[in-house]
């Protein structure tokens, strides 16, 4: 094993260190989706036709304005927010899943106590405390 005897988990820490790891696998699958569903960024579309050096891309709103963009506009790769996405959420699944470790390695009610001797004369019922 890997440190240790493994003991009762603490079901708490459990559901909780569960959810974190569900929580970063699905930001790194939404951003891996979004990923690969983004548009090509050397070949831009413009109302279904694809687009080519000197193109205008013109998209009317609703309220009556118009947006003008040009090929070298929807050229432009946004795609590194989704690779932060993919990092972040899967800084935060590795994060759950140390937490769901160390809750099965603790037993239930587990408390490292006092860092100090000091602070255990400080705390009620500590070593050394009288009441």
């Amino acid at each position: 094993m890997l440190g240790g005897p493994m003991t009762e988990p603490n079901p708490v820490a459990v559901k909780v260190a569960g959810k974190v790891v569900t929580v970063g696998m699905a930001i790194v699958a939404l951003c891996i989706f979004a990923l690969l569903a983004a548009p090509d960024p050397n070949n831009p579309v413009c109302n279904g036709q694809r687009m080519s050096q000197g193109d205008v891309c013109v998209t009317h709103s609703s309220d009556g304005s118009r947006r003008l963009d040009s090929y070298d506009d929807l050229r432009s790769d946004d795609t590194g927010i989704f690779w932060w996405g993919i990092a972040g959420g899967a800084v935060v699944a590795t994060g759950g899943l140390l937490a769901l470790i160390r809750a099965h390695r603790r037993p239930r009610g587990y408390s490292q106590g006092p860092r100090s001797a000091a602070a255990a004369r400080r705390r009620p019922g500590g070593n050394g405390a009288k009441l």
